[in-house]
């Protein structure tokens, strides 16, 4: 019991539907709030309905009934005792001032571009996407070029396909949500365009 409590804390892949690519580099992380507390709550819920049908399906007066019921009650404290929890990370955030300064310098062509002239404009739509949408993190490495309606009315889908097998990436990002269609603004329904238009004319290797 203490070792699934302590398996709960991992991160990596837990809440996959997918099973996971195996990678000898990659390192289990540990999930941060009340997320290990929540799955324990899970694990004893579903523990309580299974010795709930095995018990149903006894006699009233079985004496196993009273060694079960016993047995469950040990069993689901020893699983609450070890819930845990960590303390997140505060979150800070960009002042209006930082991020036209952001932007000013991720823009390609941009002599102060940090990035490698073939993935400035990559790089740009992604911070677009987490500045205009509010992406989470893994959602702007998951787009393909059908996710991208480019138009009157430019929408993006944000979606995964799990184990795709035209994606070479041994971890592929996984979304912590349901697939979702968001309306882009002008500015990066514009970068979408610009960067879709690169890809296709880019010479295949």
């Amino acid at each position: 019991i203490t070792a699934l409590a302590q398996y709960l804390w991992t991160r990596r892949d837990f809440d996959d539907h997918a099973a996971p690519r195996a990678s000898k580099k990659s390192k289990p992380q540990s999930v941060v709030g009340h997320t290990q507390a929540t799955r324990i709550d899970r694990v004893i819920h579903f523990i309580t309905w299974r010795i709930g049908r095995v018990v149903s399906s006894l006699p009233v007066h079985d004496r196993r009934v009273a060694n079960i019921n016993a047995r469950l009650a040990l069993v689901v404290g020893q699983l609450t005792s070890l819930k845990g929890s960590s303390v997140s990370v505060p979150r800070g955030q960009l002042t209006e001032e930082q991020s036209v300064r952001l932007f000013q310098i991720a823009r390609p062509g941009s002599d102060e571009n940090p990035f490698h002239k073939e993935t400035q404009l990559r790089n740009f739509f992604i911070l677009l996407l987490y500045y205009e949408l509010g992406a989470r993190r893994a959602e702007p490495l998951l787009v393909k070029g059908t996710h991208l309606h480019i138009g009157r009315n430019s929408t993006i889908f944000l979606t995964c396909t799990p184990n795709d097998l035209a994606d070479p990436r041994i971890d592929q990002p996984r979304l912590k949500t349901e697939p979702r269609l968001l309306p882009m603004g002008r500015t990066l329904a514009t970068t979408a365009d610009r960067l879709l238009r690169e890809r296709r004319s880019a010479p295949r290797t």
